[in-house]
């Protein structure tokens, strides 16, 4: 609901397929997120939204950080250890 009233361009969140994460709550938080990201977009989910005056919403781009970088699965590393 709260993707396609806000329509956010993009999500930061953690990643969802991590490996290394250990944490029981970033990865139900990752999973929760990209749901609600893709979901947002398909125009057979939850159709009481459109009754509600909302559209659907497509979430451009998605950031996803780990706690450990998998270089086989990540596309682009940014090191902000400077910052």
């Amino acid at each position: 609901f709260l993707f396609r009233k806000l329509k956010p361009w993009t999500i930061f969140t953690f990643d969802p397929s991590a490996k290394y994460e250990e944490n029981p709550d970033h990865k139900k938080t990752a999973r929760a997120a990209e749901d609600a990201a893709w979901n947002a977009g398909v125009h057979l989910v939850l159709p009481e939204h459109f009754t509600a005056g909302l559209g659907r919403w497509t979430v451009l781009d998605r950031y996803y950080w780990a706690r450990q970088l998998d270089r086989e699965d990540a596309n682009k590393a940014i090191d902000i250890s400077s910052t």
